[in-house]
């Protein structure tokens, strides 16, 4: 029986069965099969568990009763995580989110500040409003965004702005820098951001409107999501540029068969899943 778990950071707290079935229930799954899932994972022999361990155990027990889709949204966070380990893929798809809302992107852009050039990550643009965004991804449970990104954030945006609003003097754009995180943000983060009219995009932040309300508002899944696909098989699937899936559905079966090497059997699950969270 599970009376304890260990925690990313390394700390411990008693096992809350509770917490579990909210988060299999806010997955889509009906009252008594989260019930059952939660006794389940309870029931399990260790007496001090990782999140890890029991995050998995969780996954696959909703993946054997065939609750594909189920599975794959209680799996978002880690799914998102796994677009490591180069930050490119994570800029990827935080530029289909941002499109998704109607800004128009530039990715990996050069961009000249006074002092020196910067490499970013999106430069996005609504109307006459123009965001230098840093997209910051973690690969870790328990991992959290601090004031020092905030601060180098803002820095840098400092040196752009000062170019661009010298280019711009006579009209009427507006500059603001914007950092989009994967985990959530410190204190100290959020009260600098706020300070100095920085913009947060993270896990549960702005209240009711983080990243994961976003991503599950417009059903914008990334393609590491599926439960079903291996890590390897998730790395082909981004090596052939298909992020999110949105893109894998769009894919003809054979021929993603032929350029990646997966079994049929396991691309059609996986289409299925797609589909049933597009649905």
């Amino acid at each position: 029986m599970v009376k304890h778990i260990q925690k990313g950071s390394g700390a411990s707290e008693p096992f809350n069965q509770t917490k579990l079935y909210q988060s299999v229930r806010s997955a889509g799954v009906e009252h008594s099969l989260a019930e059952e899932v939660a006794e389940m994972v309870a029931a399990d022999d260790a007496s001090l568990a990782s999140t890890n361990h029991l995050h998995v155990k969780t996954a696959q027990l909703l993946l054997q009763r065939n609750q594909l889709a189920a599975a794959a949204r209680y799996n978002l966070k880690r799914a998102i995580m796994e677009l490591g380990p180069s930050g490119y893929p994570f800029e990827q798809f935080v530029a289909q989110v941002l499109e998704r809302f109607n800004y128009q992107v530039r990715t990996n852009q050069q961009v000249p500040g006074k002092c020196v050039t910067h490499e970013v990550d999106i430069i996005a643009q609504k109307k006459n409003q123009h965001y230098l965004v840093e997209c910051k991804h973690h690969q870790f449970i328990g991992a959290k965004t601090d004031v020092k990104v905030a601060l180098y954030v803002y820095a840098r945006f400092l040196d752009v702005s000062a170019v661009w609003q010298q280019r711009h003097q006579l009209s009427d754009q507006h500059y603001q820098p914007w950092v989009i995180t994967n985990t959530k943000v410190t204190s100290d983060a959020i009260q600098y951001a706020q300070c100095v009219q920085m913009r947060l995009l993270a896990w549960h932040f702005p209240a009711g409107e983080g990243l994961n309300h976003l991503l599950e508002e417009q059903r914008l899944y990334p393609i590491t999501v599926l439960p079903m696909l291996t890590v390897q098989e998730k790395q082909l699937l981004i090596k052939q540029q298909i992020i999110v899936i949105d893109q894998f559905v769009k894919q003809p079966l054979t021929q993603l068969f032929k350029r990646t090497g997966i079994r049929h059997d396991v691309l059609t699950q996986a289409y299925q899943a797609a589909g049933e969270l597009l649905s």
